[in-house]
């Protein structure tokens, strides 16, 4: 079943990619990921916390209407601040993830700050609400990202181009800043779901026809360059804004991507990842990460 799985998988993304479809992934990925959501339910309890944690969901309104909103999470980033600060006194472990950014949570280093990233993860009215919206989601991971300083000249590679996660539409995200991020500090930047589809719109025939490609796009996707600078002088959502800052997208429906870092500071954000399903299920206990993201999968095993 699983060679079947990947053949449909790999048959699917080529399609996508020559036909300039990127929704065409997610759809298939979402009805034989939730076939192994059922089949796999004992790997998504949730881990008992205290209490539930409470989000500020006052901009929650925008993410139902548009896929994207800006959060106050203030609250969530404050108990952060102690394992940053650790961290940044005992220096860094080069993990291999993405050679832009490194995952910096590690159990090893502070226990309980690791536990309680599992609590608040799993255990959220932000999850709550999510859930109530778009059905079942579990907690598929992510961590505390740090981004290095001062990345000048760098060739734009992997996320940092504008693209969709072609691997569900149900694919959530929350990127709270643990540092003041400011534009030349390389935000996140997110164009809403309404906005994403009018532009990904009859790409194929775009390209047929000899439109101009917009730039710093990943492979499968095409865009009218005019049009898409004039969406983004109007319409681009990010996380330039203050510790505790929150972006909430909808990263299956929403084009985005995380920018570089050109100032002479580390730039440090916390990511919760909700899906619905695990994409990495049928490989989590053979590893402990998914070198092609970056993100941490070890909590999911954690918590079976």
């Amino acid at each position: 079943m699983k060679k079947l799985y990947s053949f449909i998988d790999f048959i699917v993304n080529k399609i996508s990619l020559y036909t300039f479809n990127p929704y065409l992934p997610g759809r298939v990925k979402d009805f034989i990921g939730y076939t192994q959501l059922k089949k796999n339910k004992h790997l998504y309890r949730n881990k008992t916390a205290d209490h539930a944690y409470e989000f500020n969901l006052n901009g929650y309104s925008d993410f139902r209407k548009n896929n994207a909103a800006i959060l106050d999470c203030s609250n969530i980033a404050e108990i952060f601040r102690p394992y940053l600060e650790k961290c940044k006194l005992i220096g860094y472990e080069n993990d291999i993830d993405k050679p832009y950014f490194y995952n910096i949570l590690r159990e090893d280093l502070d226990h309980e700050a690791y536990n309680k990233f599992l609590e608040i993860g799993n255990n959220n009215n932000l999850l709550d609400t999510l859930r109530t919206d778009f059905g079942e989601l579990v907690f598929v991971g992510g961590g505390i990202f740090r981004s290095k300083a001062n990345i000048l000249g760098k060739k734009l590679i992997g996320s940092q181009k504008w693209h969709l996660d072609r691997f569900s539409l149900k694919c959530f995200k929350l990127f709270v800043n643990l540092s003041d991020i400011s534009e030349s500090m390389g935000p996140t930047e997110v164009l809403d779901s309404k906005v994403t589809w009018k532009l990904l719109y009859n790409g194929l025939i775009k390209k047929i026809l000899g439109v101009k490609k917009a730039r710093n796009l990943k492979n499968g996707l095409f865009i009218d360059q005019k049009r898409f600078d004039r969406e983004l002088s109007n319409k681009k959502i990010d996380n330039i804004g203050p510790i505790g800052t929150g972006l909430l997208a909808n990263t299956g429906l929403c084009l985005h991507r995380g920018s570089l870092n050109k100032s002479f500071q580390d730039r440090y954000v916390l990511l919760l990842h909700y899906c619905l399903w695990d994409r990495y299920v049928e490989n989590q206990e053979k590893l402990n990460k998914d070198i092609s993201t970056g993100i941490w999968t070890r909590f999911i095993k954690k918590l079976g």
